[in-house]
């Protein structure tokens, strides 16, 4: 029973990270940001949104060096890319988390009851319910002989 319940928070855990990778890219504005530094009017820098004919400098900040710059389109461009990547990442994550979820669960309810369990013993079927006779070649359950028909 443990080991289902951590096969099946496994199985959830891609699916939670394809949804919020899925829900990041369905809400992502067109509007380019800019992760590293846009030079303002001489001296001042700011990092954020652009705007049309601004220039971002990416930085690598656990170095401090210049990664290179972008103009908007091309920030735009690498930030559409981006998303649509994401989306495509989220999807599969979330449709194999899903998917791995479900038949955790379905295999739960199809696997037999372990030995010592509290379950009702199962009876024996009857041979002839309601006058009916058991289907040729089914076994008899006392005798283990197969059932025939005799035509007298």
């Amino acid at each position: 029973m443990r080991f289902r319940g951590l096969l099946l928070g496994l199985f959830l855990l891609p699916a939670v990270v394809g949804a919020y990778l899925l829900a990041g890219s369905a809400t992502e504005d067109g509007t380019p940001r800019c992760d590293g530094i846009i030079e303002e009017y001489g001296d001042a820098e700011r990092s954020g949104p652009m705007k049309p004919g601004e220039t971002c400098d990416l930085y690598d900040f656990a170095d401090g060096r210049s990664q290179g710059t972008r103009s908007y389109d091309q920030q735009r461009k690498a930030q559409e890319a981006k998303a649509s990547k994401d989306g495509l990442v989220g999807g599969v994550c979330l449709v194999y988390g899903l998917a791995g979820a479900c038949a955790v669960i379905a295999g739960r309810r199809a696997a037999p009851a372990p030995p010592g369990s509290r379950r009702r013993p199962e009876t024996a079927p009857r041979s002839r319910r309601g006058g009916q006779a058991p289907p040729i070649g089914s076994m008899s359950t006392r005798t283990g002989v197969p059932h025939t028909r005799s035509t007298s």
